[in-house]
């Protein structure tokens, strides 16, 4: 990442290339954006005073913003010494009017969007590796270390019982940007929005539908665009055992990634997204749901500050976990559901049109 500007990928830009073994390709390990955990985290381990990203106030360090991971501050404020710093990622997508306040709301609001701001980068930087000839790429990394900065995916906890909560990035990992058919749009190297790929890194060919759908910020949901897609499976997972044998002789031009444009001219970039669903038919499932913005959080226009969402009740279910159920008048982005309880949801960091849902929470056991 460049020090002197923060490339927020969003929306990504690339351009189509020939997918196959026979072109050239990549495999992308080690990469990642580092994170301050959630709330329930921090807080347990920090004074009331410094439930803030910058800390006491009144214990003045010396601070800048900082474009990368090093952390520059100077002073006895506990939070200058802590590891990797949130200031950039929050700077680059919110703005920065809150990073100085103290409290437990504005300490709330600075971890989540920390969190996500994590979130978007990685998720533009994964969407652009799946837009070339790729054959794989590696997160650093799966957990935290300490209750601090960190790469990790998963919460770091003092007791074995309070360790493994997931970030909003493992959400997003688990319901699209992971899956093995994937589909996203981003923008021509232009910069014209609207360019966009389906691919399928699975074992099977899979036949399917694309459905895009235009979400305006007011509430108003419309398909734009439905194709019908067949896309075989990844060019070297799904060829490697036949040709396990008879390995110079293979045809090398499996084509497992298909472009498609989308006339984004029409819309108001800063008042909708896009959202677009990968349908299995064959089985009635949905593979993966996938919601692009088009610009930065802090250039959107139109967001309702309240849109009704609340949360109605929470119920015991079998298997030992509990069933949420949440409600919402109006469009809602990313409602990341955070808890001193000890356990994950089987979704989470979503967005949500008029209307209700359900979340699980599968609650972690203690090990002795």
């Amino acid at each position: 990442m460049n020090r002197s500007k923060y490339e927020t990928r969003t929306p990504f830009e690339f351009k189509r290339e020939n997918t196959g073994l026979s072109y050239p390709n990549t495999f992308v390990s080690e990469f990642g954006a580092s994170v301050f955990p959630s709330f329930e985290s921090m807080s347990a381990v920090l004074n009331e005073d410094n439930w803030g990203l910058h800390g006491n106030p009144e214990m003045v360090s010396n601070c800048s913003i900082v474009y990368e991971n090093a952390n520059e501050c100077q002073g006895l404020n506990v939070l200058s010494q802590r590891n990797y710093p949130c200031d950039s990622h929050v700077k680059a997508f919110f703005g920065e009017k809150h990073l100085d306040k103290v409290g437990k709301k504005y300490f709330q609001l600075q971890l989540y969007q920390c969190l996500l701001a994590q979130t978007l980068w990685m998720k533009g930087t994964i969407e652009e590796l799946r837009s070339k000839n790729s054959f794989g790429s590696l997160i650093w990394q799966m957990n935290d270390n300490w209750q601090s900065g960190s790469w990790g995916l998963l919460e770091y906890g003092a007791h074995s019982d309070e360790s493994g909560r997931w970030k909003p990035l493992m959400y997003l990992l688990k319901r699209s940007l992971f899956q093995s058919v994937f589909a996203t749009c981003g923008a021509s190297t232009g910069g014209v929005a609207g360019r966009c790929y389906a691919r399928n890194d699975g074992v099977a060919h899979f036949d399917g539908k694309l459905v895009i759908e235009n979400w305006n910020f007011s509430g108003e949901v419309n398909i734009v665009f439905s194709k019908s897609i067949s896309l075989p499976p990844n060019g070297y997972i799904g060829e490697y055992i036949r040709f396990s044998v008879y390995w110079n002789s293979f045809d090398t031009d499996s084509i497992f990634l298909e472009y498609f444009d989308l006339d984004m001219k029409k819309f108001n970039l800063q008042t909708t997204c896009t959202v677009i669903r990968v349908l299995d038919e064959l089985n009635n499932e949905q593979m993966g749901r996938n919601i692009v913005f088009w610009k930065l959080p802090k250039q959107l226009d139109g967001l309702i500050k309240d849109p009704g969402l609340v949360l109605h009740s929470v119920v015991a279910v079998e298997g030992g976990s509990l069933e949420l159920t949440l409600e919402t008048k109006q469009v809602a982005f990313y409602i990341f559901l955070a808890s001193s309880i000890h356990g994950d949801f089987d979704d989470n960091a979503f967005s949500m049109a008029a209307g209700s849902r359900k979340v699980r929470v599968r609650l972690f056991q203690l090990m002795l």
